[in-house]
């Protein structure tokens, strides 16, 4: 495979792996439609795709969005391209996709998933803001740290301005709207809201305080939807997080399971 010529230069990795590392007996950590995640060590893995024309496709877009993520600064929200080698992704290593999370723990307080849909949140923000739809949103791609928070992951078929995405949204986040191959801004933040009663069934909480979660989640893409519609520029805000904290614990949100807004 042709590779593209990217080094990280803010992530210092210790190479001495690659005179011992081989692909064929490096054990398979995940697996997606395009392409197979091994692990190198317990800090980096590599992603390896097809050896065909579409493995090529994949690749190639893959490693130039992730170059044009890291252009100029790195999210806390992205999952970190350390470079290419041997026609593979090397990146760095996190413990496991959200959906696998979530199957592994039954329940989860509040403020974590309040926690991760903030997450989720910034870094959908920081992929829009470069011009670049996900186009497969859901917890298969966003991946937990060790200090349970989310990168966003999986490049290989998203779209930029002038292409068609490689891959679609799983069927119960495609909006109505959504046309093959043409996400959007809408139809990204459908797919994610689509994928909130898998947090909100984690939650420890009964029915009306799962319901204030669920409102909280599309007040708050409603909002950052209004303000980038009105204004490009970046102004001082609230995180979600102590936002959503503040209107569960007042309960200045709902006055009752199916009441009116009371918060404005």
């Amino acid at each position: 495979m042709k590779s593209l010529p990217f080094k990280s230069q803010t992530f210092a990795i210790d190479d001495s792996w690659k005179s011992t590392f081989d692909t064929y007996d490096a054990p398979s950590i995940g697996r997606g439609s395009s392409g197979t995640v091994l692990a190198i060590n317990k800090i980096l893995v590599i992603k390896v795709f097809a050896d065909d024309d579409e493995g090529q496709l994949d690749y190639d877009r893959e490693t130039s969005i992730y170059s044009e993520l890291q252009s100029e600064h790195q999210s806390p929200y992205i999952v970190h391209f350390i470079e290419e080698w041997q026609s593979g992704l090397v990146l760095e290593r996190l413990d496991c996709s959200l959906r696998i999370y979530l199957r592994q723990k039954s329940q989860h307080p509040v403020e974590k998933v309040l926690s991760w849909m903030h997450d989720a949140c910034k870094g959908l923000e920081f992929l829009h803001s470069k011009g670049i739809m996900h186009g497969d949103v859901g917890c298969h791609n966003f991946l937990v740290n060790r200090q349970q928070h989310l990168k966003l992951c999986d490049f290989a078929g998203s779209r930029r301005e002038g292409e068609l995405a490689r891959i679609s949204y799983e069927v119960r986040g495609q909006h109505p709207t959504y046309q093959s191959g043409q996400p959007t801004r809408a139809t990204e933040l459908f797919a994610l809201v689509s994928f909130t009663p898998e947090y909100a069934l984690s939650l420890a909480l009964n029915l009306f305080r799962v319901l204030l979660y669920l409102k909280c989640v599309l007040l708050y893409l409603l909002t950052q939807m209004r303000q980038t519609a009105l204004s490009k520029t970046n102004s001082d805000k609230t995180s979600f997080h102590s936002q959503t904290s503040i209107w569960i614990s007042s309960g200045q949100l709902l006055s009752d399971a199916g009441g009116e807004d009371t918060s404005r």
